[in-house]
This record gives C-alpha cells, sequence and structure tokens, in this order.
C-alpha cells in the first residue's frame, strides 16, 4: 500500500511509537526510498536511520508546556501559571524538564481547578514522595522508568542503582568503577548501555555521565528495596576515599616548587587543574554529606587539599562552605591542631571575600588553638594572618603587635624564611602609621633574610607577604 502511494507522489509519515528492540521496529519500516518513518524508542536502536536525541525541557519551554496543557484542559481563563509564576517555577523544576512528568503535573491541576500551583508544588518538595505524586491512573513517572529498567540484567541493575550515591550531578566513568569496584572499561561499557536504554544521559565531556533528577530518585529507590546496605555502604567508601586521595594528589601538583616531586596520579599542573574543575561539583558534595554518611575522615581530608585549588580558581563560597564543615568535624573530634588550621583557612577565606571582621575573629581562634597544641610556627603564621587583617580595618597598632609576634616566633625558630615574610608584613604596617625609620629597618631585614633563603621574589617584592597563607598541618 505504501508502495503504491509512493507511486502516485504521495509521501506519507509513519509514526512507530515506543519501540522495544530493533527486531520490533524492522518488519514495519518502509523501504520504498519515498515514504518517511519516525521511530521512538527509549532505547537507542540500530536500524540504520539519523538518531535524534531528545533532551529535557528547559524552563521557559517547561512553563510553556504547563500552561497550554492547563488551558487545553480548562479553557484561556486558567491563569493559574502566569497568575503565580513563582510555584509555576517551583513546579517545573521539580519536574525537572521532564515532558511526562510535567504532563502529569497539569493533569493534577487540571483535576482540581481551584487548586493553586503552589500547593501542588509543596507536594513535590519531598524527595521520597515525589514519584508517588508524579501519578495519575492513566500514566506515572515511575512505570515509565520501570519498563526501562526491567530489561536491565544484574549487573547493569547494579550499577545503576549506585549511581545515585554519587554526591554531586554528574561522575566520570573512573569514578563510578570505584563505586562498583570493578575494572575501568568494563564499568564504561555498562554505563554505555544505561545510556542507550536512556537510563543515564552522556555528559557535556566524553566519560562523565549524568541521572536526571527523577532518575536519579528512581534509581535510589530501587536500591532500597530489600537490599543489604552495607554494599552501598561499601560502595559510598570507596568513591569518597577516591575523592579524597585523588584530591591530595591533584594538590600535590598545585602547590609543589619546580623541581619537587610530585604524585604519580598526574602528569603535571594542569592536568590536576582540569581534574578539579570537572570534580569540583563533586568534591564540595562530598564535604557536605561526609559527615552525614558516617565519613568524618573525608570531612576532615578533603578541605584541606581544596584550598589552594579553589583560592586558585576564587571559589570563595565552596572555600567558607568547606572550611567551616572541616571546623566543625575537626571540633566534634577534638582535634585542636586541625580545628586551628581549619579556622586559619576559614579566616583567610573570609579575608578574601573582604569579610574583616569575620576573619579576625577566625583567625583569633586558630592562634589560640595553635597556642594551645604547641604549634609555634603555626601559631606564628595565624600571627602573620591576623596582622594582615587587622590592617585592613585600620586597626594598625594591633596589627604591629600581630606582626612582632610572628617574626619573633619564627627567629627563635630559625626560620628564616618566615621571618622574613613577618619582618617585612610588620614593615607594612608601620607604614601605615607613618613610622618610616622602622618600616625601612623592617624592609631591609625582610631582604637581608630572602637572599639568605634565597628567595629573589622575596628580596624584589615589598608587597611579599600582603596576602594570607592557608595552613595544613
Amino acid at each position: 500500500m505504501l508502495a503504491a502511494f509512493a507511486e502516485q507522489g504521495r509521501r506519507i509519515l509513519v509514526v512507530v511509537d515506543n519501540a522495544s528492540t530493533a527486531e520490533q521496529a524492522l518488519p514495519l519500516l518502509p523501504s520504498d526510498g519515498t515514504t518517511v518513518a519516525l521511530l521512538t524508542s527509549r532505547h537507542t536502536l540500530d536500524v540504520g536511520a539519523r538518531l535524534h536525541d531528545l533532551d529535557i525541557l528547559d524552563k521557559p519551554a517547561s512553563i510553556e508546556l504547563l500552561r497550554d496543557a492547563l488551558q487545553q484542559a480548562r479553557g484561556s481563563a486558567d491563569n493559574r501559571v502566569d497568575g503565580d509564576p513563582e510555584a509555576a517555577a517551583a513546579v517545573v523544576q521539580l519536574c525537572a524538564g521532564l515532558p511526562l512528568a510535567l504532563r502529569i503535573a497539569a493533569g493534577l491541576l487540571a483535576d482540581a481547578p481551584t487548586r493553586p500551583l503552589a500547593s501542588l508544588a509543596r507536594a513535590l518538595e519531598t524527595e521520597h514522595s515525589r514519584l508517588d505524586r508524579l501519578h495519575r491512573e492513566d500514566r506515572a513517572v515511575r512505570a515509565a522508568f520501570d519498563l526501562s529498567y526491567q530489561h536491565l540484567d544484574a549487573l547493569h541493575a547494579r550499577l545503576f542503582r549506585l549511581l545515585p550515591l554519587n554526591p554531586g550531578p554528574d561522575l566520570s566513568t573512573e569514578a563510578a568503577a570505584h563505586l562498583a569496584d570493578a575494572d575501568q572499561f568494563q564499568v564504561e561499557e555498562l554505563l554505555q548501555d544505561l545510556a542507550r536504554a536512556h537510563l543515564i544521559e552522556p555528559g557535556h565531556v566524553w566519560s562523565r555521565w549524568r541521572l536526571h533528577d527523577l532518575v536519579r530518585l528512581y534509581a535510589d529507590e530501587r536500591a532500597a528495596e530489600g537490599t543489604d546496605p552495607s554494599w552501598r555502604d561499601a560502595a559510598r567508601t570507596r568513591l569518597l576515599e577516591h575523592y579524597a586521595t585523588t584530591t591530595k594528589a591533584a594538590d600535590g601538583h598545585l602547590r609543589a616548587l619546580p623541581g619537587q616531586p610530585v604524585p604519580k596520579a598526574f602528569t603535571g599542573r594542569e592536568e590536576a587543574l582540569t581534574w578539579l574543575d570537572a570534580e569540583r561539583a563533586n568534591l564540595v558534595s562530598a564535604v557536605t554529606i561526609a559527615n552525614g554518611t558516617g565519613h568524618p575522615d573525608i570531612a576532615g581530608r578533603l578541605p584541606p587539599s581544596l584550598v589552594e585549588y579553589l583560592r586558585w580558581r576564587r571559589y570563595f563560597d565552596d572555600w567558607i562552605t568547606t572550611s567551616t564543615i572541616h571546623r566543625d568535624t575537626a571540633h566534634v573530634a577534638c582535634d585542636d591542631r586541625q580545628e586551628a588550621a581549619a579556622w586559619n583557612n576559614l579566616g583567610t577565606a573570609f579575608w578574601e571575600v573582604r569579610r574583616f571582621d569575620d576573619a579576625i575573629t577566625a583567625l583569633e581562634h586558630a592562634r589560640d588553638l595553635f597556642r594551645k597544641t604547641r604549634d609555634r610556627s603555626f601559631e606564628a603564621s595565624a600571627w602573620n594572618n591576623l596582622g594582615l587583617a587587622l590592617r585592613e580595618v585600620r586597626r594598625f597598632e594591633d596589627a604591629i603587635t600581630a606582626h612582632s609576634q610572628a617574626r619573633d616566633i619564627h627567629h627563635s625558630l630559625k626560620d628564616r624564611h618566615q621571618e622574613a615574610m613577618a619582618s617585612n608584613s610588620l614593615g607594612l604596617a608601620f607604614q601605615d602609621v607613618g613610622r618610616f625609620t622602622e618600616a625601612i629597618g623592617a624592609h631591609t631585614q625582610a631582604r637581608k633574610l630572602f637572599e639568605l633563603a634565597d628567595d629573589r621574589h622575596g628580596v624584589a617584592n615589598p608587597g611579599y607577604s600582603a596576602e594570607l597563607d592557608e595552613l595544613m598541618p
């Protein structure tokens, strides 16, 4: 029949909807060379056709779909979407751009014409019940995911159930291999299969993968069904340990001076920075969840390894977040030394964002705790950092006292380089109050000490110490 139409020059569009396998679809595809076919599937099928991957809807398109569906059902007088744009934005965000979820949300609203969008948004807020809410008699988000999940064998299903353990928005193949405790190339094949089944999505670059928000809830739900939680706990531990260990190695490359040995995990500084850029959201989220999932050691180890990178890229909000968690974790563990370092790094971050009063408070805590633990070198560095913060709020005499303390402690420890930096800071504080003869003396002493330490940069730069140092005891 299609061939006859083709001979008459009549073009027909054949729609083959929701095919499960290529074998199911192939007998239905026209072969006359004229008739066009559109084949839809939850799986990427090999039928020799042009592939079009449908992405989720962006926010404007999602709101448009919600508005159109409501007005189609209830008439143009239904202005609930335009009447409460904040609630409409909340609903589409919770539906995460998935057309099926948006159609169900519109249906639920159409069923109750007096129901405000804010009511539906509140109903969808709770993660563990969101999939239950996105359900009507004729359709359900969970049922659509079930159709894809039921095709998975045990290996694919196990990996799929582990993926929500990743704390950030996407993950690498390497990270997934640590989750699964399996060979990276084998895991890569499994991930590609899950992507062909549209249960996960390829990232913007190769070897990165992400879960749609609602699929993440579904995978987490399946993992919780009659499963021994210990295997997921072990997987989370492997993943967090991978993030902590690799971050420390990357940090080693960022801090290394020319000629110093560096960890072998990366070929150089640029590769380490590239990895940190890709994983930043995962690493910050890992710090955030570590305590609540029984991994306070990660909450203590990751933040110090991130400080240099977050300073370098100027991600100050992340720096404050992770250092605050580091401080609180160390305080609970009664680890004064780590708490002191966290206070110092938090004060340094506050200084960078010009929250000078907060910086001073944090650095005073760091100084006092380092004094308590008898870490004289770190106490001196905290004194020097405190002096720099005090200068910013024009407490110049207090700053002079702080820098003098730092200089004297470093002198007693015979640390020429740190003594030079403190002397240089002291010289800058003397300049602030017009004590120029004393400033000349401090800078002259700093220059001599930098020369003895073979630091030519310090010799040349009078503002060398006007930046706070992060500490990693």
